[in-house]
């Protein structure tokens, strides 16, 4: 039960951060007017394109490391970076420490409630794969190094024992809104055998955690008749969206492990 849990909320984790890479795969022909008819690509030709955009994102990401090691020796030009850094608060990845999360970034603090734990970088990676491995197979491991490109999985706290609740952290870099990671994120889920979405409200609600204000959206996962609700939390910051993934069956203890944030 414990690695059930924690593996469908990654995997949502993993299939909004395919939407944020832009693969025409996640997007999967949505459209966001009312009324419109979705239609979702065929698994061969999603399998074919993700393949495609993974080397297309890998060949760039290589030119820039090119790019950025001849540049090394540019003195001048990185004190400048480094002061334009200073002035814009660039993106910082947040800190853990034991049950304690942090990002001065993001401006959020989290320490886990009695009976829940923060899992390590490893455990994260872990349930990363096996969550991709429901959706992309034996792609799984190249599917998640590509998502990479743009997206950090910041962190992830679970209830120590059963798994169940969980909620995950994850900054992505895109310019998408948060409707279109939600319908992204729909569409995919219809790749996954014995799997759906329900979407509980079309309206984004308006919460604040941690004194930030998100647009949430209500969600109702089915897996084979094993049914978890998810309510994802968006809010954009600079270029980068900040989502969680807050996975329960229980709304009480829901709440609970969210009452772990604070401001930073």
């Amino acid at each position: 039960m414990k690695k059930k849990s924690l593996v469908f909320a990654l995997l949502a984790s993993m299939m909004l951060s395919m939407t944020a890479c832009g693969s025409d795969a996640a997007e999967t022909d949505v459209e966001v007017e009312t009324d419109v008819e979705v239609e979702t690509e065929t698994e061969e030709e999603t399998e074919a394109e993700l393949e495609e955009e993974f080397e297309v994102k890998k060949a760039e990401a290589e030119e820039v490391d090119a790019v950025e090691t001849d540049a090394e020796d540019a003195e001048a030009e990185e004190e400048s970076e480094e002061a334009e850094e200073e002035s814009t608060g660039d993106y910082t990845k947040g800190t853990l420490d034991g049950n304690v999360f942090e990002s001065e970034w993001i401006g959020i603090r989290y320490e886990a409630p009695e009976g829940y734990s923060l899992s390590t970088e490893e455990e994260i990676e872990e349930a990363l794969l096996a969550g991709g491995e429901l959706m992309f197979e034996g792609d799984a491991e190249e599917i998640l190094d590509y998502t990479k490109l743009t997206t950090v999985y910041e962190m992830i706290v679970q209830e120590s024992e059963y798994g169940d609740p969980n909620v995950s952290l994850t900054v992505v870099k895109t310019p998408y809104d948060s409707k279109t990671f939600v319908d992204g994120t729909l569409a995919q889920a219809q790749n996954v055998d014995g799997m759906s979405i329900t979407l509980l409200n079309e309206e984004a609600e308006i919460v604040e955690v941690a004194g930030k204000e998100f647009e949430k959206y209500a969600t109702e996962m089915d897996y084979n008749g094993y049914i978890m609700l998810q309510d994802y939390y968006f809010t954009r910051q600079d270029d980068r969206m900040i989502y969680m993934v807050l996975t329960y069956t229980d709304e009480a203890a829901g709440e609970e492990i969210m009452s772990g944030f604070s401001a930073y």
